[in-house]
């Protein structure tokens, strides 16, 4: 029986060629797109599920409030560690992450630049999963200036040769590592990565602060014993810091502990389970790499979904549209003897096959179009759909679903006419009509909405590209760690700033996109006792280089020998403050003993950090301030307009000449910057492809109802036209009825559209306001590719010959 179902359904669709297609093509598509789709979201809701104790794995993030700032991060203190290992019987094992920066790497003649170093404990393996493809887990980090290297750091320094045992130079004092093992390269979906592993007691800095309950430079991971719970290590960690790091706070905050409390204060860390990390840190950030968005993610889960549904309309639709032209043949099947229930497994079996094929070939657009995706989303490549059972269930279960709901419709509903009615010609043309003008409006609104998703989005986008930032970012090299030229660092700006290319230089301790030092001051007679301000240092070029603006004072200047104890403040701190007449207020730093800093002047505001958050209080301190001491120097250099080429083979130039064996490094502030908007940039062209690939399958289903309506109407146009109606009348009389289905969408998806965006533009600090503007645009597009579509189809039938048309049954 079913081999007979098998040919006659195999003759339906060869016989209905062009409706075949467009459902298989529209479903295709649809499944594609929405598989695509289906591989990011898992990917990103993967992340590090590969450590077998991710279920106990917690990292502890600050959770403070120090002069009325709250204060949050992943940042941890040195001594947290040890002392919750002590402290807490409920923590099976601790482990701690340090973050040096870049560092130059020698092996022989070779010298790399590198960035993916960190400093673990010993204890690294003991918590993840890294398989340690050489030297032992137990020992390999244990011991001072020992390293383990990632594969591909083995390999990129010593070939093929074993690295167990081989000798780097590393820093630029050029201390001897020892290589103690080789890892395996850490996988795509993991919140950090690294190329090299350094014991922690090769890092001095480390050391020198291991007292320290407010330097919070390390991440600490901590594992529970099987059963324990976060919750009782948030309720006893207050207790915890007040033990260890009550002298501590109470220096810097300049009052006791018990005063620190009572007016606010708190200085506590929450743990955060590793599988929580890449997508809930959003107020905590990830100092070890880059971080997700649930959000997101929930919002593009959407976006494929509405996909698959708007597929599965189009599929149902023309499911239905075709069903009234079978009708007769059921007539006579039943007539002859056909059973019910044979003829609902004919017409199901036929909706299967075409799903199946359609499912088919949406593997192999994703096996086309897979890799071209990743890159836009800046996913790995190596990502298997195949990974999990359930996703494999419901790949293949999808177009069985989808096959049996749109074949429901002519299985049930014309297996149950009576075949005299049918056979007579008493049916109705326009049955289903009512199925199908709501699946036509459904599928537009949601094309409507994620039109309009995309304006608003590349309109956002837009506008954080082209908002102020407070200094000119263009034409502007940053040279990093010129620290690295030793004694002969100051001798670059001198003869970089003798070539007429060079219109100024600048020494610093940061720049946007490469961080700052933060800590807390107490200012003199203000509105809070203390608070947290971000800095870096800069020496008297400092705001000429980057085009900062000053609102107040004046800046840095060598004639002022004080300036070493001279401060510049951001319009932002001096109202944070209160400050009337900022210019010769006093700042203490408890973090330098009681060092006093004197304003001497103010900047206007600039973006520092991302465009994306708000501008905070912030400060510039002379180069040659004594205030801290960072590991990093950076060299901004703003160059002419022109050969830019020309001007940084003019700075390699000089570097060489200055420290031939030190490793150049350079980047241009203005691209560094439109990284920061990588993520939003990754979000507007996955949802203009979506947003495309979703009016494309509606414009299908569309394009084949108004064949289906064109040929259902083919006698009446005939006699409109010999009646004298023109062509015009005929394509607007066919158009007519989709356009006000595409009107009604727009009512449908206009208010979706704006709860969904209203809601995703509320996570920006600066966002734009939402206009009418997008809504009607999206509408007209959508109703202009609508009106196209089915104006091809209509005017291919007004121009037919009415003879034709008159003898059409």
């Amino acid at each position: 029986m079913f081999s007979s179902h098998l040919k006659i359904a195999i003759r339906a669709i060869l016989r209905n060629k062009f409706f075949s297609l467009l459902n298989i093509c529209g479903l295709a598509v649809g499944l594609a797109g929405a598989l695509l789709m289906l591989m990011y979201v898992v990917d990103e809701l993967q992340f590090d599920r590969f450590h077998d104790k991710a279920d106990r794995i917690y990292r502890m993030n600050l959770s403070g409030n120090w002069g009325g700032d709250e204060a949050r991060g992943s940042g941890s203190p040195p001594p947290l560690a040890q002392a919750m290992l002590e402290e807490f019987p409920e923590v099976e094992v601790v482990t701690r992450i340090y973050a040096p920066g870049d560092l130059v790497v020698r092996y022989g003649e070779t010298a790399f630049t590198e960035s993916q170093i960190l400093g673990a404990d010993s204890t690294f393996f003991e918590v993840f999963t890294f398989p340690l493809l050489e030297g032992d887990e137990q020992t390999a980090l244990a011991k001072p200036n020992a390293v383990v290297l990632t594969r591909r750091a083995a390999r990129k320094y010593f070939g093929k040769q074993p690295a167990l045992g081989e000798i780097l130079l590393v820093g630029d004092g050029q201390t001897p590592f020892s290589v103690a093992g080789v890892v395996a390269d850490p996988p795509g979906n993991s919140h950090f990565d690294f190329d090299m592993l350094a014991s922690m007691p090769s890092f001095a800095r480390v050391k020198q602060f291991d007292w320290s309950w407010i330097w919070l430079q390390m991440v600490t991971y901590v594992v529970l014993e099987q059963g324990a719970s976060a919750t009782e290590i948030d309720a006893k960690m207050p207790a915890l810091v007040e033990k260890h790091g009550k002298s501590v706070i109470e220096r810097f905050s300049g009052m006791s502990f018990q005063e620190f409390e009572s007016s606010g204060g708190r200085w506590s860390f929450a743990p955060q389970l590793l599988t929580r990390i890449r997508l809930y840190s959003a107020q905590v950030g990830n100092r070890l790499g880059e971080i997700g968005d649930i959000n997101t993610v929930y919002l593009l889960s959407v976006v494929g979904l509405l996909l698959v549904v708007i597929a599965c309309m189009n599929f149902t639709n023309l499911a239905t549209a075709r069903s009234a032209q079978r009708a007769r043949e059921v007539g006579v099947r039943k007539v002859v003897g056909s059973q019910k229930g044979h003829l609902v497994a004919q017409f199901l079996t036929e909706s299967v096959i075409l799903a199946a094929i359609a499912t088919v070939l949406a593997f192999g657009l994703v096996e086309l179009f897979g890799k071209a995706f990743y890159s836009i989303s800046g996913k790995a490549t190596d990502f298997n759909l195949f990974s999990n059972g359930w996703l494999v269930v419901a790949v293949f279960g999808l177009p069985l679903l989808v096959g049996i709901l749109a074949g429901s419709y002519p299985a049930f509903y014309l297996t149950a006419l009576k075949p005299v009615e049918v056979l007579k010609g008493r049916l109705s043309p326009q049955g289903g009509a009512t199925l199908r003008s709501l699946l036509v409006s459904g599928q537009f609104a949601i094309s409507i909405a994620l039109i309009v998703c995309t304006l608003l989005v590349n309109q956002q986008l837009q506008f954080l590209r082209d908002k102020d930032m407070g200094f000119d970012q263009e034409n502007v090299i940053v040279v990093s760690n010129t620290e690295r030229l030793g004694d002969r660092e100051r001798a670059l700006k001198t003869a970089l700033l003798n070539h007429p290319e060079i219109a100024s230089a600048s020494f610093c301790s940061g720049l946007p996109t490469t961080g700052s030092f933060g800590d807390f001051y107490e200012p003199e007679a203000a509105s809070v006792e203390n608070f947290s301000l971000s800095s870096v240092k800069g020496d008297g070029d400092f705001l000429q280089t980057l085009g900062i603006e000053l609102a107040d004072g004046r800046s840095f200047s060598k004639t002022f020998s004080t300036d070493t104890q001279g401060v510049l403040l951001n319009q932002a701190a001096v109202d944070f403050l209160g400050w009337q007449g900022p210019v010769g207020k006093t700042l203490v730093y408890p973090g330098h003993n009681n060092q006093e800093l004197h304003v001497i002047g103010v900047v206007k505001d600039f973006h520092f950090f991302s465009v994306q958050q708000k501008i905070t209080p912030f400060a510039i301190f002379l180069f040659e301030s004594d205030t801290y001491t960072l590991s990093t120097n950076y060299l901004a250099v703003r160059v002419q307009p022109g050969d830019l080429a020309a001007t940084l083979d003019l700075i390699k130039a000089e570097w060489r000449a200055l420290g031939p064996a030190a490793p150049f490094d350079y980047t241009f502030l203005d691209q560094e910057l439109g990284e920061q908007l990588r993520q939003e940039a990754r979000l507007r062209t996955v949802f203009t492809l979506f947003s495309s690939l979703a009016v494309f399958v509606a414009c299908l289903g569309l394009l084949g109802l108004a064949a289906f309506a064109a040929e259902r109407r083919t006698k009446e146009i005939g006699v409109r036209k010999v009646l004298g109606a023109s062509v015009a009348s005929v394509v607007t009389l066919l158009s007519r009825e989709f356009a006000r289905l595409v009107l009604l969408a727009n009512l449908l998806a206009w208010p979706l559209a704006y709860l969904v965006m209203s809601s995703w533009l509320d996570d920006f600090a600066y966002r734009i306001d939402i206009d009418v503007w997008s809504f009607v645009l999206a509408g007209g597009l959508a109703l202009a590719v609508a009106l196209l579509t089915v104006s091809l189809q209509a005017l291919k039938a007004a121009v037919m010959n009415p003879v034709k048309s008159l003898r059409f049954e």
